[in-house]
């Protein structure tokens, strides 16, 4: 019976998160959500690294689109873009990640280490190693 309750349960809350607003959001990032993958890297992260990829996968990360959008930041553009390549450009998480030129070094290692889906954002999250990965390239751009 108990086994029977939880089926039931399981599946109610599948059909419930379906229709949530935020499933669209997170299918983005990870069909297996509750975060099953993250759950399996977050073990081998320290708090703040794991607080960071939450941040990511939420999109409540520190950026200035974020920051803007929470009335902390003047305007949603990339400072460095602006100033070295005098180039306008919204930096959210996907600009800092794969795009701002000045963090291209990283860019290229992350990328290397990744392999040819570096740039799709949820085969990153859909592994532990890659989000370990994710981390290393948070690390080393500061």
């Amino acid at each position: 019976m108990k086994q029977e309750f939880h089926e039931r349960l399981k599946g109610k809350w599948k059909t419930w998160w379906k229709n949530s607003p935020h499933h669209d959001k997170f299918s983005r990032i990870d069909d297996q959500f509750p975060m099953l993958n993250f759950n399996k890297a977050k073990d081998n992260l320290m708090r703040k690294q794991a607080s960071f990829i939450v941040q990511i996968r939420t999109g409540y990360v520190l950026v200035n689109k974020f920051l803007h959008r929470i009335k902390k930041q003047e305007n949603a553009k990339c400072n460095s873009c602006l100033k070295n390549l005098g180039i306008e450009v919204t930096k959210s998480i996907q600009h800092f990640l794969f795009e701002c030129k000045t963090y291209e070094r990283e860019q290229h290692t992350f990328a290397q280490s990744i392999g040819r889906h570096s740039k799709d954002f949820k085969f990153i999250m859909s592994k532990s190693k890659n989000i370990e990965k994710l981390v290393k390239f948070m690390v080393e751009t500061k």
